[in-house]
């Protein structure tokens, strides 16, 4: 018998989701291809038919772990199943010879399973594997996509996994109150988010005036072809290079006080220290950092499993006189400021962005080209039962094509007494750099921190002999800008295609009125919505369905007339008669 199916109209796709499946539209297999993964190493009696039960629950309680997306008749569709149970993959290897050689193995496998892609238009949306080493030690491997969940997300799933698997899956008489379903977060988005918002408003500028950060400079000369992507897309499959450095303990005292006499957080001060490090390195003065929120202030969305998380945006702002500690006086600012516009998720700033017929793909936080930047605390454990050892031995791996992604993670308890350390990791972008070359940036972040620390009083131009040798190469970025100016085109083909795209646009967006030069994007909250729909429209009619229209066309010219020219250079031009001899 076929599963049963709920489908959902295209208006109930929540804003965050909309923004992660424009991604995957615009980098096909970028958000299957990163799963949000749980890893553990469990040592001790693990019951799998338990747990089988337990995961089932899990997916039953919340609607985002069976929720696959499509576009149906040119409008984005949740569609919800109504079968609970998850993907389970069963590897024994504890009976494998040698017997030196099954943990490797079991890890291997482990690796597979948590970078295998993920349909999100079709099956099921959530697996579970248990890789047997031994009868009391297992691998468990939780895996979705991050349409379905967020970071907030893993952390609350593993509590309630836990829960269910001490206490047992309830009968349904004893059922605690069902949680709420990601429905009412997409009910509260349409009720109190627009796009005249100030919050909008805020970020749509704050965006514009960036630069895209000339990661080159930062890392020096790439060693393959860059990849290029958009901002919250993932690295290319067999992404896994990333380099770490250790901040000792000795330092970190230093910097918890500066945080006590700077009245800032440890993730304001280590963000100042990451600004210093990108300045003296690239030389570009105004470019962003951005960094994710939770986006769980309201209490009914605390425990909610779903994508809800947005991203907090702070603009570089140095120059060589300046102190360290005016620095970090103003990443607070910022940072505070941020946190107010928190719940504004990426798809209404790029529809802000797209109706003022501005063209996204030259923002530096839409099209890429800016630095990611997360402090992972040290967290609250999950709560399994006593007679299991479990541990944590596999993350999710979510990057970015075009962005740099640096990490900050406090160390737990240390079994010495001292104080814990800081463990700084970063990507290499797209992975296309040297390896030493992130190491390299690593060790100037941790000389930035190290001599801020010291003397917080100390001006910027003072660094340099910290951070030597990093001014930003002006004629490479000069040929770069060159390199992506469009040829002039030609008058005759731009016009026709102009006049056909103005009767598609104007029937597609239910504008009769609608202007060559005026924005296709009437409603920054359906822009996603509307370029579906126009793309629909434009690519199948008969005129103009051979230039293979794109979302990422509509991205770059969000008018009909830049629309037409940008079409009209991949038109064939005209061969001229052969005139008669």
């Amino acid at each position: 018998m076929p599963r049963r199916k709920t489908m959902v109209t295209a208006s109930t796709l929540s804003l965050n989701e909309q923004w992660l499946w424009l991604v995957e539209n615009l980098t096909p297999g970028s958000i299957a291809r990163t799963t949000a993964t749980l890893g553990r190493r469990v040592r001790g009696p693990l019951d799998l038919d338990r747990l089988h039960a337990c995961v089932t629950e899990l997916i039953r309680r919340h609607d985002t772990l069976r929720t696959t997306f499509e576009a149906v008749d040119g409008r984005l569709a949740r569609v919800v199943s109504t079968d609970p149970t998850p993907e389970w993959i069963w590897r024994d290897f504890s009976s494998e010879e040698p017997e030196s050689d099954r943990e490797s193995r079991a890890l291997a496998y482990m690796d597979a399973e948590r970078t295998k892609q993920i349909d999100i238009a079709r099956g099921k949306q959530t697996r579970c594997m248990v890789a047997r080493i031994s009868p009391t030690e297992h691998l468990v491997l939780f895996a979705t996509h991050h349409l379905a969940v967020d970071a907030a997300s893993l952390v609350l799933l593993e509590e309630e996994l836990s829960g269910l698997y001490r206490d047992g899956v309830p009968a349904s008489a004893e059922a605690p109150l069902e949680p709420l379903p990601y429905r009412e977060f997409i009910d509260w988005q349409n009720e109190t988010l627009h796009g005249d918002d100030p919050g909008v408003t805020h970020l749509t500028e704050l965006l514009r005036d960036a630069d895209r950060i000339d990661l080159d400079a930062i890392l020096g000369p790439p060693g393959a072809p860059a990849q290029p992507g958009y901002a919250m897309t993932v690295v290319p499959e067999g992404f896994a290079d990333r380099q770490q450095a250790f901040v000792e303990p000795q330092l970190v005292d230093r910097i918890r006080q500066l945080m006590r006499t700077s009245r800032c957080s440890l993730y304001m001060v280590l963000l100042a220290a990451l600004q210093l490090t990108l300045y003296l390195r690239s030389g570009s003065e105004s470019f962003l950092v951005r960094s994710p929120s939770a986006n769980r202030t309201r209490a009914q969305h605390r425990s909610m499993i779903g994508s809800l998380e947005t991203q907090t945006f702070v603009k570089c702002s140095v120059d060589d006189s300046l102190t360290c500690a005016a620095l970090i006086a103003d990443v607070r600012g910022q940072v505070l400021s941020g946190l107010r516009h928190q719940r504004i998720p990426m798809s209404l700033v790029l529809g802000s962005v797209l109706h003022r017929g501005e063209a996204a793909n030259t923002n530096a936080a839409l099209a890429g080209g800016m630095v990611q930047f997360a402090l992972f605390a040290v967290g609250r454990m999950a709560d399994w039962p006593a007679d299991l050892d479990v541990i944590v031995c596999a993350g999710s791996r979510i990057g970015t094509a075009s962005d740099f992604q640096v990490f900050a993670m406090e160390e737990g308890t240390r079994l010495d007494g001292a104080a814990p350390g800081l463990v700084l990791e970063a990507n290499n972008p797209g992975g296309v750099y040297p390896p030493e070359s992130v190491q390299d940036f690593l060790g100037s972040f941790r000389d930035v921190l190290t001599a801020v620390a010291e003397d917080p009083d100390r001006t910027v131009d003072s660094l340099r002999t910290v951070v030597p040798g990093t001014a930003r190469r002006e004629a490479e970025v000069a040929r770069a800008d060159r390199a992506g100016e469009r040829p002039a085109t030609a008058g005759r083909d731009a016009a026709q295609i102009e006049r056909d795209l103005l009767r598609i646009a104007r029937s597609a967006c239910g504008n009769e009125r609608l202007a060559a030069g005026e924005s296709v994007f009437a409603d920054p909250r359906a822009a996603i919505d509307t370029a579906v729909r126009l793309v629909d429209a434009i690519n199948g009619s008969a005129e103009l369905s051979p230039l293979g229209m794109t979302i990422a066309d509509l991205l770059a010219e969000p008018t009909v007339a830049g629309l037409a020219a940008l079409l009209a250079e991949r038109r064939p031009r005209r061969s001229e008669p052969t005139p008669a001899l």
